[in-house]
């Protein structure tokens, strides 16, 4: 693992900490939605699922943002962690190929893709 994306990652988590204390009292949850998506991190009480089944079917597609270095075929779904959609307000956009139905982003060497609605994001495990 390089030093970039640990940092990236550990950022990442810091973040988490902040977004979930605003989200506990409600600040900064779709209107409408009924509740609060955001988080990060295996079993944060959050879901992506429907988003990583999403990434691993177009996996050749969203490699090169999500683990460049990786010689995975597909990775399993245990390899990823939901990350919070408030992320993309301050992340990169990269171009993934447009029949995924994915919107893709890197922070700082950090790549994670979300559904078409923003509602669901996820990245791999480093």
């Amino acid at each position: 693992m390089n030093a970039k994306r640990l940092a990236a990652l550990a950022v990442a988590v810091f973040a988490w900490a902040a977004v979930h204390a605003v989200a506990q009292v409600g600040i900064g949850s779709a209107p409408g939605s009924g509740g609060v998506t955001w988080g990060v991190g295996v079993g944060a009480g959050t879901h992506c699922n429907q988003v990583i089944d999403s990434i691993r079917k177009n996996w050749m597609d969203v490699k090169s943002i999500m683990a460049p270095d990786s010689k995975a075929m597909r990775p399993r779904s245990k390899e990823f962690y939901c990350v919070a959609p408030a992320y993309t307000q301050h992340a990169l956009p990269r171009p993934a190929a447009m029949l995924t139905g994915l919107q893709c982003f890197d922070i700082e060497g950090l790549g994670f893709c979300c559904d078409s609605q923003l509602q669901q994001c996820a990245a791999m495990l480093p």
